[in-house]
């Protein structure tokens, strides 16, 4: 069960999240008005570098965002999904961050705020699902959606309801990979797995 927060906490909260809203607004603004080279990209980050604690960075790579972008299956995932699949080959803005990311998780700290991994991401959301214990819905303001990790004590645009958290493919994709190994094994492949 959550507990109430405290003033300092709420207020914490309330500036994180305003400090997520102007940097999402400057990075949308920057990236309309680039080409989306990989230069440009790697511009669009979240603000200003400051100094991350060890324990922030621990507590971001446990994100579902990171788990789902690092999962061995994420490929699998994306191109079960039109919408997200199309942005990811028509934005090579998008294909850059979502690449650096699986090479090195830390790099999402980097574009974790940015509108078009949000607005990818969010793409994959089952909003059938529960949120994670620990994880509120909040709107801000202007009526946008947010959401609130108590675990991190840390706000974000991405809803933590994407797939491959529990470390499965979702059950209509588990099933057809089964599917497609049996149709090959009845053609004479050899699988290991």
């Amino acid at each position: 069960m959550l507990t109430a927060q405290t003033p300092l906490a709420t207020a914490d909260t309330y500036q994180n999240i305003q400090r997520t809203m102007a940097t999402e607004e400057d990075c949308g603004v920057r990236l309309e008005r680039s080409s989306s080279t990989e230069a440009d990209c790697d511009s669009a980050q979240t603000g200003p570098a400051s100094p991350v604690s060890h324990q922030k960075i621990s507590h971001l790579l446990q994100s579902p965002a990171v788990k789902f972008i690092t999962h061995p299956e994420f490929f699998t995932v994306l191109h079960s999904n039109y919408a997200a699949y199309r942005m990811f080959t028509s934005s090579s803005c998008v294909k850059h961050m979502v690449l650096k990311v699986r090479r090195d998780a830390r790099n999402f700290e980097r574009y974790q705020h940015n509108r078009d991994l949000v607005v990818f991401l969010n793409k994959f959301t089952d909003t059938q699902l529960e949120l994670p214990r620990g994880w509120e819905i909040k709107t801000d303001p202007q009526g946008k959606s947010f959401f609130v990790d108590h675990n991190s004590r840390a706000t974000t645009f991405i809803d933590p309801r994407i797939p491959l958290q529990n470390g499965l493919l979702p059950g209509h994709l588990a099933h057809r990979q089964h599917l497609q190994r049996l149709r090959s094994y009845s053609a004479g492949e050899l699988f290991n797995s």
